[in-house]
């Protein structure tokens, strides 16, 4: 989860946080968990979206309208994709967020369990 976003959900103001409350911030939140391999076959730089679904028995569908279990967002971050799980809904509005940047949507059904 972006730092931005930890603030507003805490509420805290950068300019007069303790280093205590940032330190319980980060024991507080994940910063989230990615699809790296499968079954020990380390995931391609590129080509995530194929290697997921060849891997396991996910499909393809429309950004979520809601939080449902094995939302899993392939980010093209230009130099790389990120596979992020969707954990819970605060994860899944991070990744709803527009922010330019090619969004591929899929459901896998073990996302839960090959996330790391």
């Amino acid at each position: 989860m972006a730092a931005r976003s930890i603030l507003m959900l805490t509420g805290l103001n950068t300019k007069t946080a303790s280093k205590s409350d940032f330190l319980t911030i980060k024991q507080t939140y994940t910063m989230g968990r990615y699809i790296n391999e499968i079954d020990g076959k380390p995931a391609p730089t590129h080509g995530k979206v194929k290697f997921i679904m060849d891997n396991t028995q996910a499909e393809r569908i429309d950004a979520p309208e809601g939080f449902s279990e094995g939302i899993v967002c392939v980010v093209d971050n230009f130099a790389f994709e990120a596979a992020a799980y969707c954990y819970s809904p605060a994860e899944l509005r991070e990744f709803l967020r527009e922010d330019g940047r090619k969004k591929t949507w899929l459901k896998v059904p073990n996302a839960a369990e090959i996330a790391q």
